[in-house]
């Protein structure tokens, strides 16, 4: 889909796609920690342990065989010989993460400042009815 990370549009976006690099790397030790199935996964695993470790077998080949894929057909030569379009590079530099969280910073004291401000706008109106 073009136009889908036009970040030189919505700067905004691209921090965004960080945050949620950060969030989703910090949500693993919580996955980690709740229950998969419950009892039925327990039966399972007493009963046949080698259907679970076979599922996990194939969900990490799946895996490494999509990064594979991704990394392949990121190369030039192998795009050519497949005729896939030629990758496109981005005209605007995506930020780095201090970016994103000055970016955060910023937006959060903008907000805050607009709240205040409104505040006492709502105030000053208030005590001049009065």
């Amino acid at each position: 889909m073009k136009g889908d990370a036009n970040f030189a549009e919505r700067p905004e976006m691209a921090h965004l796609m960080n945050y949620m690099r950060i969030f989703s790397f910090l949500s693993v030790p919580l996955m980690g920690s709740l229950p998969s199935v419950g009892f039925p996964y327990l039966i399972l695993t007493l009963l046949i342990p080698m259907v679970i470790q076979g599922l996990w077998l194939s969900i990490l080949t799946g895996v490494m065989v999509s990064c594979l894929q991704s990394f392949i057909l990121q190369r030039a030569p192998v795009r050519r010989w497949l005729k896939i379009a030629p990758r496109v590079e981005q005209k605007v530099k995506p930020p780095t993460m201090m970016d994103s969280m000055q970016y955060a910073k910023t937006w959060y004291l903008n907000k805050r400042n607009g709240i205040i401000a409104a505040q006492a706008q709502g105030a000053k109106a208030q005590r001049k009815s009065r």
